[in-house]
Protein backbone atom coordinates (compact mmCIF):
# COMPACT_ATOMS: atom_id res chain seq x y z
CA UNK A 1 0.00 0.00 0.00
CA UNK A 2 1.35 3.95 -0.36
CA UNK A 3 1.37 6.13 2.00
CA UNK A 4 -1.41 8.31 0.49
CA UNK A 5 -3.66 5.07 0.72
CA UNK A 6 -2.41 4.13 4.38
CA UNK A 7 -3.67 7.65 5.96
CA UNK A 8 -7.16 7.65 3.79
CA UNK A 9 -8.67 3.64 4.88
CA UNK A 10 -11.23 3.29 1.81
CA UNK A 11 -14.99 3.16 3.82
CA UNK A 12 -14.95 -0.61 4.31
CA UNK A 13 -12.09 -0.39 5.99
CA UNK A 14 -13.33 2.21 8.74
CA UNK A 15 -16.90 0.28 8.61
CA UNK A 16 -14.58 -2.63 9.89
CA UNK A 17 -12.36 -1.09 12.10
CA UNK A 18 -15.50 0.65 13.63
CA UNK A 19 -17.57 -2.73 14.23
CA UNK A 20 -14.03 -4.52 15.31
CA UNK A 21 -14.30 -1.45 18.30
CA UNK A 22 -18.00 -1.15 18.82
CA UNK A 23 -19.46 -4.47 18.17
CA UNK A 24 -16.46 -7.26 18.95
CA UNK A 25 -15.36 -4.79 21.79
CA UNK A 26 -12.09 -4.35 21.17
CA UNK A 27 -10.40 -1.06 22.06
CA UNK A 28 -13.34 -0.29 25.02
CA UNK A 29 -14.10 3.29 25.33
CA UNK A 30 -12.91 4.25 28.69
CA UNK A 31 -16.46 5.53 30.01
CA UNK A 32 -18.48 1.63 30.45
CA UNK A 33 -22.03 3.76 29.73
CA UNK A 34 -20.52 4.99 26.49
CA UNK A 35 -19.26 1.55 25.89
CA UNK A 36 -22.72 0.17 26.15
CA UNK A 37 -24.10 2.53 23.75
CA UNK A 38 -21.17 1.34 21.25
CA UNK A 39 -22.45 -2.65 21.79
CA UNK A 40 -26.04 -1.56 21.63
CA UNK A 41 -25.42 0.38 18.56
CA UNK A 42 -23.69 -2.12 16.44
CA UNK A 43 -25.86 -4.91 17.73
CA UNK A 44 -28.45 -3.21 15.29
CA UNK A 45 -26.76 -4.52 12.06
CA UNK A 46 -28.44 -8.02 13.29
CA UNK A 47 -31.63 -7.76 11.47
CA UNK A 48 -33.72 -9.51 13.86
CA UNK A 49 -32.41 -7.13 16.92
CA UNK A 50 -33.09 -4.05 14.63
CA UNK A 51 -36.46 -5.57 13.99
CA UNK A 52 -37.44 -5.46 17.80
CA UNK A 53 -35.99 -2.08 18.25
CA UNK A 54 -38.06 -0.89 15.24
CA UNK A 55 -41.15 -2.76 16.48
CA UNK A 56 -41.21 -1.68 19.92
CA UNK A 57 -41.40 2.41 18.60
CA UNK A 58 -44.55 0.92 16.75
CA UNK A 59 -43.29 1.13 13.12
CA UNK A 60 -44.57 -1.11 10.82
CA UNK A 61 -42.48 -3.67 9.48
CA UNK A 62 -42.74 -6.03 6.21
CA UNK A 63 -44.97 -8.88 7.40
CA UNK A 64 -41.91 -11.59 8.22
CA UNK A 65 -42.77 -15.36 6.82
CA UNK A 66 -39.85 -16.94 8.42
CA UNK A 67 -37.04 -16.45 10.44
CA UNK A 68 -34.75 -19.90 11.02
CA UNK A 69 -31.75 -21.26 11.34
CA UNK A 70 -31.85 -23.89 8.59
CA UNK A 71 -32.77 -23.49 4.88
CA UNK A 72 -34.48 -26.47 5.08
CA UNK A 73 -36.80 -24.74 7.44
CA UNK A 74 -38.17 -22.34 5.24
CA UNK A 75 -41.35 -23.43 3.35
CA UNK A 76 -40.43 -22.48 -0.32
CA UNK A 77 -43.97 -23.52 -1.36
CA UNK A 78 -46.24 -21.26 0.80
CA UNK A 79 -43.94 -18.02 -0.29
CA UNK A 80 -45.79 -15.72 -2.32
CA UNK A 81 -44.08 -14.84 -5.96
CA UNK A 82 -42.48 -11.31 -4.26
CA UNK A 83 -40.55 -12.12 -1.66
CA UNK A 84 -36.78 -11.10 0.47
CA UNK A 85 -34.40 -13.58 1.61
CA UNK A 86 -31.39 -12.77 3.60
CA UNK A 87 -29.32 -13.01 6.59
CA UNK A 88 -29.72 -11.68 9.58
CA UNK A 89 -26.14 -10.32 9.80
CA UNK A 90 -24.61 -9.26 6.67
CA UNK A 91 -24.67 -5.63 5.59
CA UNK A 92 -24.08 -4.04 2.22
CA UNK A 93 -26.63 -6.04 0.88
CA UNK A 94 -24.51 -9.11 0.72
CA UNK A 95 -26.81 -12.33 0.54
CA UNK A 96 -30.26 -10.67 -0.24
CA UNK A 97 -32.12 -12.03 -2.54
CA UNK A 98 -35.23 -10.08 -4.03
CA UNK A 99 -37.47 -12.92 -6.30
CA UNK A 100 -40.10 -10.93 -7.94
CA UNK A 101 -42.01 -13.75 -9.78
CA UNK A 102 -38.71 -15.69 -11.19
CA UNK A 103 -36.61 -12.88 -11.26
CA UNK A 104 -33.98 -12.11 -8.73
CA UNK A 105 -34.30 -8.27 -8.94
CA UNK A 106 -30.67 -8.00 -7.02
CA UNK A 107 -29.10 -9.19 -10.22
CA UNK A 108 -31.69 -9.50 -13.00
CA UNK A 109 -31.21 -13.62 -12.88
CA UNK A 110 -33.83 -16.22 -13.91
CA UNK A 111 -35.00 -18.16 -10.98
CA UNK A 112 -37.63 -20.49 -11.79
CA UNK A 113 -40.03 -20.30 -8.53
CA UNK A 114 -39.47 -24.54 -8.13
CA UNK A 115 -35.47 -24.04 -7.60
CA UNK A 116 -35.31 -20.99 -5.60
CA UNK A 117 -34.27 -22.73 -2.21
CA UNK A 118 -31.20 -24.53 -4.66
CA UNK A 119 -30.29 -20.80 -5.82
CA UNK A 120 -30.37 -19.43 -2.04
CA UNK A 121 -28.44 -22.37 -1.30
CA UNK A 122 -25.82 -22.09 -3.80
CA UNK A 123 -25.77 -18.25 -3.85
CA UNK A 124 -24.81 -18.13 0.05
CA UNK A 125 -22.39 -20.94 -0.38
CA UNK A 126 -20.62 -19.31 -3.05
CA UNK A 127 -20.72 -16.05 -0.98
CA UNK A 128 -19.88 -17.47 2.57
CA UNK A 129 -23.02 -16.62 4.20
CA UNK A 130 -23.19 -19.64 6.40
CA UNK A 131 -19.48 -18.87 7.20
CA UNK A 132 -20.87 -16.49 9.99
CA UNK A 133 -21.83 -18.08 13.39
CA UNK A 134 -25.08 -17.51 14.47
CA UNK A 135 -26.83 -16.91 10.62
CA UNK A 136 -30.18 -17.15 10.79
CA UNK A 137 -32.44 -16.64 7.48
CA UNK A 138 -35.08 -13.70 7.17
CA UNK A 139 -38.26 -14.25 4.73
CA UNK A 140 -40.33 -11.43 4.80
CA UNK A 141 -42.56 -9.58 2.26
CA UNK A 142 -41.32 -7.36 -0.38
CA UNK A 143 -42.58 -4.42 -0.16
CA UNK A 144 -41.37 -1.66 -3.09
CA UNK A 145 -42.05 1.81 -3.06
CA UNK A 146 -42.60 3.64 -6.61
CA UNK A 147 -42.62 7.62 -6.79
CA UNK A 148 -42.86 8.58 -10.57
CA UNK A 149 -41.50 11.93 -10.21
CA UNK A 150 -38.07 10.49 -8.46
CA UNK A 151 -35.89 10.18 -10.87
CA UNK A 152 -32.31 8.75 -11.07
CA UNK A 153 -30.37 10.40 -13.52
CA UNK A 154 -26.75 8.47 -14.68
CA UNK A 155 -24.24 10.72 -16.87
Amino acid sequence: MIENEMSNPTFKERMNERLAVWYKGQDPHPDPIKQKRRKFLASLVNKGVMSRYIEAMDIPLPETFADVAKLDEVNFSNLPNRVVIKPNNNADSKGVILFDGEYNLMNGEAVAISDRKAYVQSAWDKDGIFSKPGTRIIVEEFLQDYDSAFKIFFF
